[in-house]
């Protein structure tokens, strides 16, 4: 770990031991929204509560914060309460991450994720994806009726790599072929 890292674990410890409300360190983790889209409308998300103005991050502010946080934070989260692959910068946004040294994570609803869009993840370094569903059988699912659900190993080969193919997509399209969001 880098000095400048401990040195700021260090930091935040002494606040936290000392009891102080004002700490002279950076956060370990720092979480950017990316986007304020998401394409789908899923009952259990803080989306419904107010309005989001459907925007994506810019990708040279985001740089500005990484250069600030590089040396002292540890963990970045580009992402929030949209739909990160929306953000057409995010493949970028990690990449810059990465070669800042930042462990990157990812959370999506999986709707977006096909061969290429898991390809270019890989290759701009995320560390950690997290697949989110608001349920793992059809009965749970509330999601959306657009939305198709894979219900068995077999189905989820393009993120797996396994054995079948599905015509390149993360997700199945719904069967009159529109896309689904």
């Amino acid at each position: 770990m880098k000095k400048s890292r401990v040195q700021n674990r260090l930091r935040l410890l002494s606040a936290y031991l000392a009891g102080r409300s004002q700490v002279d360190s950076y956060p370990i983790t720092v979480i950017i929204e990316n986007t304020g889209r998401c394409n789908l409308a899923c009952p259990m998300c803080p989306r419904n509560l107010t309005q989001y103005p459907p925007k994506d991050f810019d990708l040279e502010l985001f740089k500005r914060i990484v250069d600030e946080i590089r040396d002292a934070s540890e963990l970045v989260f580009p992402w929030g309460l949209g739909e990160p692959l929306l953000n057409p910068d995010v493949f970028r946004m990690i990449r810059y991450c990465r070669d800042a040294g930042l462990y990157t994570v990812l959370s999506t609803n999986a709707t977006l994720l096909d061969e290429e869009r898991s390809r270019l993840l890989i290759e701009a370094g995320l560390d950690h994806l997290i697949i989110a569903f608001d349920g793992a059988t059809r009965g749970l699912r509330t999601v959306s009726e657009e939305c198709e659900i894979r219900e068995s190993p077999e189905e989820h080969s393009a993120l797996s790599g396994g054995q079948e193919r599905t015509g390149g997509r993360g997700f199945r399209r719904p069967p009159d072929g529109t896309p689904a969001g």
